[in-house]
């Protein structure tokens, strides 16, 4: 049985769905918010066999395949009432949840998944820019600072300009009337450092790197799909690639096989065997690695070169959910034999 944990807003995760539909594979999905409906039935208890979860009962014994893409996302839980009671207490609903979901997800910890939640969670930017750099890819260079002086000299040490980046998961501002604030990278001029208090914040910065083309790889168990992007004119792809009015050209693209190599033993040492990894090659056909995101976008970058990624994830999903039910075929049969073999 193949299990789906997403949330409900996810429409990557309903693309996929689609084709497990279309090729009549049985599957449960699951998602974030059916943990915090209070009328749908969730019952667990320390059998670790059977369980109820959004109203659904699950035989654990059954699963053998979980994909895991963007849980965690209890947006039904009721908005706090503007009190510091009601913020505390919506926290403390999302923290019961989270304790309920990761026990849940330590049940189906011997089984094959597709991307592990506590992998993703704890993904770490700057580990992954050290640890690349250790095995050999060029990552620009990076620091982390907070002083004015810094950031001055890191600026002088760097001709062709700095960019700064949140370390972790950018984050989305929602002001009083709904409308949404995304956080992007920047470029940092002169101007703006000198404007900046003497001491500031722990911040990321970084050389930035004169790009010919941008290129998005979607990395699946040792497999890349990588695309690029021909004429991107931001400092942040998703600003290209993801408003209206800015058109970009996109091509399939092979990736040099010393850096698929590369690459794919930084995906091993991080324990991802799925992720969207960002390369620029830059004007002098230099490859610099730039960050893994595990539970990256693709189908934006799939569908233009006719990847097809959500039907390949699809097919993934599906053959070890068989491959699984094959071993388990072999081992009975291989009992069977043996039994025969030592009764005679």
């Amino acid at each position: 049985m193949i299990l789906i944990l997403s949330n409900a807003y996810e429409p990557t995760t309903d693309m996929v769905i689609e084709w497990l539909i279309y090729k009549h594979k049985d599957f449960i999905r699951l998602n974030s918010e059916d943990m915090t409906q209070v009328d749908l039935n969730n019952l667990m208890n320390l059998s670790g066999k059977f369980t109820w979860l959004g109203g659904q009962k699950i035989d654990l014994s059954a699963v053998n395949v979980v994909w895991y893409r963007r849980w965690y996302n209890y947006s039904n839980i009721p908005p706090p009432d503007g009190t510091w009671v009601g913020r505390q207490l919506r926290q403390e609903l999302r923290n019961e949840a989270t304790e309920m979901s990761n026990f849940f997800f330590k049940l189906l910890g011997d089984r094959k998944w597709l991307s592990h939640p506590f992998t993703t969670r704890f993904h770490n930017k700057l580990y992954t820019l050290f640890l690349a750099r250790k095995l050999g890819i060029k990552v620009p260079d990076t620091i982390v600072a907070t002083q004015k002086s810094v950031l001055l000299d890191f600026y002088r040490d760097h001709p062709g300009g700095i960019i700064t980046k949140p370390i972790a998961d950018p984050p989305v501002y929602v002001d009083g009337e709904g409308t949404h604030f995304k956080t992007f990278t920047e470029v940092l001029t002169l101007d703006i450092i000198r404007d900046l208090p003497e001491h500031f914040f722990s911040s990321m910065v970084q050389q930035r790197v004169k790009a010919k083309h941008e290129i998005r790889i979607y990395y699946l168990d040792g497999k890349f799909y990588a695309t690029a992007i021909m004429n991107s004119t931001t400092v942040d792809i998703k600003l290209s690639v993801g408003f209206k009015g800015m058109e970009v050209n996109m091509i399939p693209f092979r990736l040099p096989e010393s850096l698929e190599e590369k690459l794919h033993r930084l995906m091993l040492e991080l324990d991802l065997n799925a992720g969207s990894i960002d390369v620029i090659k830059d004007i002098n056909d230099d490859f610099y690695f730039l960050e893994v995101n595990p539970i990256g976008q693709f189908i934006g970058y799939s569908n233009p070169v006719n990847y097809n990624l959500a039907e390949v994830v699809a097919d993934w999903l599906i053959s070890n959910d068989t491959k699984v039910e094959e071993q388990y075929l072999r081992q009975s049969s291989l009992q069977i034999q043996n039994v025969n073999f030592y009764g005679d």
